[in-house]
């Protein structure tokens, strides 16, 4: 279906994704800019938070405004906003606090695009697609649907595949398609540097960032009897090696990496509240166990969740709850 006309009648676009934003989506919002400003849209991207300084190459990413650095900016920008693009988030609570209580307050029309299960009913309109690996893929099959293929470039080229990447864990996960490595083939013929894109993201380690990890993966542990690994972080501990956003990305994958092991979770600590990211095989579903026992949700094998409670007794509860819900 096209929305074509639906961008072209509208005025101010604004486009904005989760709180802790990855590449996902950076990629798909930076992807959706370009191609809305070849439609001579006026357009800003808001992020609530920083992201990694690791997508900081990409074209575009020094014009999106950080909500949390001045949240009055971005109030301005939305309420003035005819049409909004809620990117790689299905909840208007997964944007913060601040900035949903102003979403709520604009008069402009939503168009969620997103690929998270259990989709919330806030947006006019919608393209909700739970299979693909990415919303980066979804921007191009929107691309594709508005028959406006021949509009992407370079930067809307780079953009989608540092979503469709990060969010593949590389094309390794299970809910790659066939048409997610078309996409890849398509771009690579038009001229897309492919290698320039994974060496940017994932050859620019910090000597703390690799210090933070081999501490990190001596802290695996295993639950006894029940196929699951986990590393659990304090605050103080990522002080110790001047942790910042997306030094700890992939260490629950490092866990399911393990020979016997079928759930995996990374827990931090975060400003007094604690984060879990979790993983599992194909054949269990980690969003459930997220959604039911920590306040949160995502993927099948990829979900994240929060505690209020202390890392000690997230933790403990983690293990008690995660037997319980495998056996």
């Amino acid at each position: 279906m096209s929305y074509k006309k639906t961008i072209l009648n509208s005025g101010k676009v604004v486009i904005i994704s989760h709180k802790g934003p990855d590449g996902d989506a950076i990629g798909s919002s930076l992807a959706l800019y370009f191609y809305l400003k070849q439609l001579g849209k006026e357009t800003i991207v808001i992020l609530p938070d920083n992201f990694p300084t690791y997508f900081s190459w990409l074209n575009g990413s020094e014009d999106i405004i950080i909500a949390d650095k001045d949240i009055k900016i971005a109030e301005k920008i939305i309420s003035s906003a005819d049409l909004i693009f809620c990117l790689d988030f299905n909840d208007l609570s997964r944007v913060g606090y601040d900035l949903e209580n102003i979403l709520k307050k604009s008069k402009a029309e939503f168009f969620m695009i997103d690929h998270h299960q259990n989709p919330k009913n806030f947006a006019k309109y919608s393209m909700s697609r739970t299979e693909s690996c990415s919303t980066a893929q979804l921007i191009f099959n929107f691309i594709e649907e508005n028959d406006d293929i021949e509009l992407i470039n370079n930067d809307i080229a780079e953009s989608i595949y540092t979503g469709i990447i990060t969010d593949s864990g590389s094309f390794q996960y299970s809910n790659v398609e066939p048409e997610t490595h078309k996409i890849a083939a398509l771009f690579i013929e038009r001229g897309l540097n492919h290698s320039k894109v994974h060496d940017n993201i994932f050859k620019h380690n910090k000597i703390s960032k690799l210090h933070l990890l081999g501490y990190a993966l001596q802290k695996i542990e295993i639950i006894d009897n029940c196929p699951v690994a986990f590393i659990a972080l304090s605050e103080n501990e990522m002080q110790q090696f001047s942790a910042s956003k997306g030094d700890t990305e992939g260490l629950a994958n490092y866990c399911l990496s393990i020979e016997g092991i079928e759930v995996a979770a990374f827990i931090r600590e975060d400003k007094g509240i604690i984060k879990l990211s979790i993983r599992s095989l194909e054949e269990i579903s980690v969003n459930s166990f997220a959604t039911k026992y920590f306040n949160g949700g995502g993927h099948r094998n990829a979900a994240g969740g929060m505690s209020n409670e202390s890392l000690e007794k997230t933790v403990s509860k983690f293990k008690s709850e995660i037997k319980n819900y495998l056996f």
